[in-house]
């Protein structure tokens, strides 16, 4: 009953601010559907929602992800408080914002992620801008996440997910750029021409590359034991991610460190269930993503016979690459699915070691591939 009076009492204060670019606001779901509306309450279990400014509609939290106002602001409700007095302010305060002195469009790049200040020029199916010190740029749109406008409409352009743990976690960032003024673009005064150099020795002879060096066999063992605990580690990692005690916040730093650990631009291949012959691979990002969001009450991760395949073989940048295999199990109670991957490995090399002839190497994961036997 509290919670349909908090409905009745929103409806009336959201119903008087519902008179200006009602189309720039939506509320978005978890699915990636959206809806032209707006929140008018919250508790720990439903959120209340005024769409298309007349029909009230209430439905369970988990299923709601973001909310855009007229502004171009965004309210994730991730962050919206449980208690209902609380959230009815924040929801009046974030619906009655007016235009801070936006002066920049923002465009979400999706890979590497970057968020772009800028004042656009032209849209089609890529979006021509000027930087903020004024240089000319373009962007394909397939490459973008979203775009917040500074007239306050926006455009989300990638798979739902994603963009909504970019908007989350770089939400401060995003209002500061919204703000930022230009950089006025200054020409630097030529410097002098200085006088030539007439070399006094002889020029240095170009010396041809050595040859990889391989890794001794003790390296060999000391990077397979630490490769395998490597891929246990991000099992360790997985498991938090789709903890249902944990907040998504936690999640959320659990996909962060996950990610340090990968090669950056890595793929994960999933299998389906039905057909494990039909496989699908995605950024590692967007796997994790999907993965903290599934909705059964337990699951628990497992790795089991994890061994290094074959000795690591250098590549010409003084790199080298193995490959870990192993089972995967995945136990979400209702079922039960064990998939056999491999996981490819680098050793990068990440500093000068104190003694001549020893080297260290830091450990990545790279594509993670399923086997189909």
């Amino acid at each position: 009953m509290k919670f349909l009076q908090q409905i009745s009492i929103g409806l009336l204060l959201i119903i008087s601010l519902w008179t200006e670019s009602s189309a720039q606001e939506y509320i978005y779901f978890n699915t990636g559907s959206k809806t032209v509306g707006k929140l008018v309450s919250a508790n720990e279990e439903k959120i209340g929602m005024l769409l298309e400014g007349t029909k009230s509609w209430n439905t369970g939290r988990d299923k709601v992800a973001v909310a855009f106002n007229q502004v171009g602001n965004y309210l994730v409700i991730g962050d919206l408080a449980t208690d209902e007095t609380q959230a009815a302010e924040q929801i009046n305060a974030f619906y009655g914002e007016e235009k801070k002195g936006f002066v920049n469009d923002i465009l979400l790049k999706a890979a590497p992620f970057e968020i772009i200040a800028c004042t656009i020029q032209s849209e089609k199916d890529a979006v021509n801008y000027l930087t903020l010190e004024g240089k000319s740029a373009s962007i394909s749109k397939e490459d973008l996440l979203g775009i917040i406008r500074k007239d306050g409409s926006h455009q989300l352009e990638s798979e739902a997910p994603e963009v909504f743990l970019n908007l989350r976690t770089n939400y401060a960032k995003i209002q500061q750029l919204r703000t930022l003024k230009k950089t006025p673009s200054i020409t630097p005064k030529p410097a002098p021409t200085p006088p030539p150099v007439v070399p006094t020795q002889p020029i240095a002879e170009v010396v041809e590359p050595k040859s990889p060096q391989k890794l001794t066999p003790e390296e060999q063992k000391l990077y397979k034991a630490k490769s395998v605990d490597k891929v246990k580690e991000l099992n360790r990692l997985l498991n938090q991610i789709v903890d249902k005690s944990r907040s998504q916040s936690e999640k959320n730093e659990a996909i962060r460190e996950a990610l340090k650990i990968f090669v950056p631009g890595s793929k994960m291949q999933v299998s389906s269930i039905k057909d494990p012959s039909q496989r699908t691979s995605r950024n590692v990002e967007d796997y994790l993503v999907r993965l903290s969001k599934l909705n059964y009450p337990k699951i628990e991760i497992t790795m089991a016979n994890l061994a290094v395949v074959e000795d690591f073989e250098a590549d010409d940048k003084g790199n080298h690459w193995g490959i870990v295999t192993g089972e995967q199990i995945f136990d979400a109670g209702v079922f039960r699915d064990v998939t056999k991957k491999n996981y490819k490995i680098k050793l990068q090399p990440y500093k000068k070691a104190e003694k001549e002839n020893e080297r260290t190497y830091q450990i990545l994961i790279g594509d993670v591939n399923v086997v189909v036997d």
